[in-house]
């Protein structure tokens, strides 16, 4: 059992999502490092993240705050490290973006875990799974997948891919501009790995800036499989965060987003959307797993 299992006295300050004095109990457990500014998560969000960390998936680091504020939790099975993403309302899409990323829509979205970081190639090789990656590296992220391999290697360590609408919640962060830092792109550097500084090649993950939530590698490195058919705009989509699936057989496509090291600015903003067919791999396409509370 979890080192979080501790006195709900100790707890209750952050189960209630309370801001204010930070709550006695010493460095051990969900307080460590807990302050002010940490994200206010609704008790049913902690309660099903204690209720995950009795199994033997999931085990807390020793310091669960990061540097943004929100809570991480360690996949055992691969190694990543997963955010917890609290739940909320966003307007998704941009009126000032392509048509398929209108009509801006409210979206209500549960909380869920997401991985802090793309797959890395270290933690992929520690499930298996097939792919035709160009490039090599632990710490590099996974790329040369196509949707179907994604998919079976989440579903063979107990994870899954994010629905586009987690997707682009966690990225913005509850930020509302082009990017989760503003609309000026001269940032972007800061933050992603994309065509004016990368070289045109992947990088390993987590070396520049996060998001305000704590995750990396959004905008740049390799775009990012989700779990959606495509559709070309939002026209009927779902308003509670969950996937846009079709049970067609001939809906092959499936969304992508993110940036890669091959674009430019404008094709790595929080709205940009793209597809492939399931079973299509390139070399700047990855995933970044994800997991229901």
């Amino acid at each position: 059992m979890s080192d979080l299992s501790l006195p709900r006295e100790t707890l209750r300050p952050v189960l209630r999502g309370v801001r204010g004095e930070a709550p006695a109990g010493g460095p051990a457990g969900l307080e460590a490092g807990w302050t002010p500014d940490c994200v206010d998560y609704a008790g049913a969000e902690i309660a099903a993240l204690r209720a995950r960390l009795e199994g033997p998936d999931w085990e807390a680091p020793a310091r669960p705050w990061n540097d943004s504020g929100t809570l991480e939790l360690v996949h055992v099975p691969s190694g990543l490290v997963f955010v917890l993403v609290p739940g909320g309302r966003f307007r998704m899409g941009d009126e000032e973006g392509w048509p398929d990323e209108r009509p801006v829509h409210e979206v209500s979205v549960r909380g869920f875990l997401l991985s802090k970081t793309p797959c890395t190639q270290r933690a992929f090789d520690r499930v298996g799974g097939e792919d035709q990656r160009k490039t090599r590296g632990d710490e590099l992220p996974m790329e040369g997948v196509n949707w179907e391999e994604a998919t079976e290697w989440c579903e063979a360590c107990g994870l899954r891919l994010p629905s586009e609408a987690e997707w682009e919640y966690a990225c913005r962060a509850g930020t509302t501009g082009h990017w989760f830092f503003g609309d000026d792109p001269a940032s972007l550097g800061e933050y992603a790995w994309f065509r004016e500084n990368s070289d045109r090649r992947p990088h390993e993950v987590g070396r520049l800036l996060p998001n305000p939530w704590g995750l990396h590698d959004l905008y740049g490195n390799v775009l990012e499989w989700c779990e959606d058919h495509w559709h070309e705009n939002y026209e009927g989509a779902p308003a509670d965060g969950s996937a846009w699936v079709s049970d067609r057989e001939e809906d092959l496509w499936h969304v992508y987003r993110g940036g890669s090291h091959l674009l430019d600015a404008a094709r790595c903003r929080s709205a940009v959307r793209d597809r492939n067919t399931m079973r299509r791999r390139f070399g700047s396409l990855g995933f970044r797993p994800a997991a229901s509370l």
